[in-house]
C-alpha cells in the first residue's frame, strides 16, 4: 500500500505568495493612481529662501504696529493704523489652502481708500486656510502669517 501524500502545503504556500504579490501590485497601483499634492510645487526654491522669511518674520515681530486681520463670515477684513502712510504701503495677500493647493489665490494689497481691505469669502471653501500678507513700506519688506478655519 502506497501511502498518499498531501499537496496541501505546497498549495497553501503558493497561495501565499500569489496573494502577497496582488496585494504589493494593488498598493502600487492605488499608490500611482492617487493624485498626490505637495505643498508647494517649487519646494527647494523655497527651501532655499526660507532663511530670508524667518529674518523677516522677526523683524516683523520687532513693530511697534501690525495688521490686524479680522476672519468675519462673508469677509476677511486686514487693517493697517492710520499712523502710517497708506499711500506708500504696497504688498500681497497670499491665501494658501494646505490640502488643495488649486484652491490657492493670491490679491493685491489696495488700501486706496482708506487704511483696510476688505475680502469677500466666497472663494474661500470650507476647511483650514492660511494667510500669507506680506508687504512693504518704507523700503522694508514685512510678512504677517495667520491661519483660520473657514465655516
Amino acid at each position: 500500500m502506497q501511502k498518499k501524500k498531501s499537496s496541501f502545503w505546497g498549495y497553501g504556500i503558493a497561495l501565499t505568495y500569489i496573494v502577497f504579490f496582488i496585494a504589493v501590485m494593488a498598493v502600487v497601483f492605488f499608490s500611482f493612481t492617487k493624485d498626490v499634492n505637495l505643498v508647494t510645487d517649487d519646494y527647494y526654491q523655497e527651501e532655499i529662501e526660507y532663511q530670508d522669511k524667518i529674518n523677516i518674520l522677526e523683524k516683523t515681530n520687532k513693530l511697534n504696529y501690525k495688521p490686524i486681520i479680522n476672519k468675519q463670515k462673508e469677509l476677511v477684513e486686514i487693517g493697517f493704523p492710520d499712523s502710517l502712510d497708506y499711500s506708500k504701503i504696497s504688498g500681497k495677500i497670499f491665501f494658501y489652502r494646505p490640502s488643495n493647493s488649486k484652491n490657492d489665490f493670491t490679491i493685491e494689497l489696495d488700501l486706496s481708500t482708506d487704511f483696510t481691505q476688505k475680502i469677500s469669502t466666497d472663494k474661500l471653501t470650507i476647511g483650514y486656510w492660511k494667510i500669507h500678507l506680506s508687504w512693504e513700506y518704507d523700503n522694508q519688506n514685512y510678512l504677517i502669517e495667520e491661519s483660520f478655519f473657514m465655516e
